[in-house]
Formats: C-alpha cells, sequence, structure tokens
C-alpha cells in the first residue's frame, strides 16, 4: 500500500485504511479542523486511536488546502492485484461520502456541479468487476478513475471551503 502510516495500514488492512483516510478527507472536505476529523474518522467504526489519526489528517488538510501542494488518496500500489485497488478506491470513496455527510445544507447550497460530483462518486463506491490479472485498458481506466476522484475531491473541498473574503478597512488621508 502507498500509505503514509504502515502501522494503521497493518492495523486496518487495505480497504479499512483506505476507508479511513477517505472519512478524513470527507470530514475535512466538509469543513471540519484536523483534530475534529480525527475524532469522527476514530468513531466512525474503527478501533484506532485518534491521536494516530491526527497527524495524517493535519497533512490531509494541508494537501487539501493547497491545490499546489495535493494531496493523494490513500490506495494500495501497483503491485497489488486490480481488484484488491478497486475495492480499496470503493472504501476510500464510501469513507469519503461519510465524511462529508458532516457538511449538510452547505452540500445542497454548493451549486449542481457539486451534486453531480457527488453522484459520481456514489457510482464509484459502488465499485466493478475486473479481472484478477488486470487488462492493460482496465489498469488505465483505474488510474484515470483514481485521478478523476483525487480532482472530484479537491474540487468539493474548494467549493464547500471557500476562501475568506479580505477584510475591509478605511483608508487614511
Amino acid at each position: 500500500m502507498d500509505s503514509d502510516n504502515p502501522g494503521l495500514e497493518e492495523e486496518l488492512g487495505a480497504g479499512g485504511w483506505a476507508e479511513v483516510h477517505g472519512t478524513l478527507a470527507g470530514v475535512l472536505a466538509a469543513g471540519a479542523e484536523a483534530a475534529a476529523a480525527a475524532t469522527l474518522a476514530a468513531r466512525a467504526g474503527t478501533d484506532v486511536e485518534e491521536s494516530a489519526l491526527v497527524p495524517w489528517a493535519e497533512n490531509l488538510a494541508r494537501g487539501l488546502a493547497d491545490a499546489q501542494v495535493g494531496f493523494r488518496l490513500q490506495l494500495p500500489g501497483d503491485e497489488e492485484p486490480l481488484p484488491r485497488r478497486v475495492d480499496a478506491l470503493s472504501a476510500w470513496v464510501r469513507g469519503f461520502l461519510s465524511g462529508v455527510g458532516q457538511a449538510g445544507d452547505r452540500l445542497e447550497s454548493a451549486g449542481d456541479d457539486a451534486r453531480e460530483a457527488l453522484s459520481d462518486l456514489a457510482a464509484i463506491a459502488r465499485g466493478a468487476a475486473v479481472t484478477e490479472e488486470g487488462s492493460e485498458a482496465e489498469e488505465e481506466a483505474f488510474a484515470e478513475l483514481v485521478e478523476y476522484v483525487r480532482l472530484v475531491v479537491q474540487y468539493l473541498f474548494e467549493a464547500l471551503n471557500p476562501p475568506a473574503a479580505p477584510a475591509r478597512g478605511k483608508m487614511s488621508s
């Protein structure tokens, strides 16, 4: 797995870690601070201590907040069979959708593009059947899907967390 936290990867397994990472991303996109995201992710049915998730939530928050830095989905590496990676991507997206639901009414006011993006993510969360070996076309499609998910998550983060308008002060003469 391409994990920033191999200890948690071993504890949770590939799908579990991917889902926790997706949950963190979703809660952060919903507008929570890193510590609050770690608390919610720890309570989302894992046995992971909140304190173990805080550093990864902070790193993820920095990546989401700065599109130049960016972030990457925590998924099994290319050496893993494609079906395992597809399952982990589905788990990641399910976690994200669960977390971003914390935004509540703000999701409705985010606009049609955001609703369409959420609909796309819901379809991805259902997974897909792929061959064990993974044809070249399936591998390419998977890589494109991972990048699409990354871009959609970045878009949703920005749509739900617009930059604050600069304060307007009086000009002195």
